[in-house]
C-alpha cells in the first residue's frame, strides 16, 4: 500500500525544517517533508524563557525539529516552535 503525502502538516505534528532567514522578531524556513513549504518561528516560541536575541538560539541554514502550532495555507506559511 502506498501512503499519500499530505500537502500540509497537521497541527501538533513534528516537522524537520531548515532556517533561511533570521530577523529580530522570528525566523523563516522551509519544511523538508512538504516540498519546501515556508514556515515561521516567532521569537516567543524559540525558548520557554525570555529571549533577548533570537540569534542565540537559531541561525541561518540550521536544521531544526519543531512542532506545528498553526497552519494557514492561504499565506503559504506555518507557525511552529522548537520548544521541548
Amino acid at each position: 500500500m502506498v501512503r499519500m503525502r499530505k500537502e500540509w502538516p497537521d497541527e501538533g505534528d513534528l516537522v524537520v525544517g531548515t532556517v533561511h532567514k533570521v530577523l529580530n522578531y522570528g525566523a523563516f524556513g522551509s519544511l523538508e517533508e512538504y516540498d519546501g513549504k515556508e514556515a515561521f518561528i516567532h521569537i516567543s516560541e524559540v525558548s520557554s524563557g525570555w529571549v533577548k536575541n533570537i540569534r542565540d538560539y537559531v541561525r541561518e541554514n540550521q536544521k531544526i525539529v519543531a512542532r506545528v502550532l498553526r497552519v494557514n495555507p492561504k499565506k503559504v506559511m506555518l507557525m511552529f516552535h522548537s520548544k521541548g
